[in-house]
């Protein structure tokens, strides 16, 4: 049985944000969005 991370699923897509522009990588924001969506999270605050 293979063994792959969520970090390693989300590293294949590719980010086309200006790196100037950016406060956060977006595999650390997708990372977020997903884990609060299965925790039950309901918004941003």
């Amino acid at each position: 049985m293979s063994h792959t991370t969520l970090r390693s699923q989300l590293s294949v897509i590719r980010d086309f944000s200006q790196s100037g522009k950016v406060l956060h990588e977006l595999i650390d924001v997708l990372f977020l969005a997903i884990t609060g969506g299965i925790s039950g999270g309901e918004g941003w605050e």
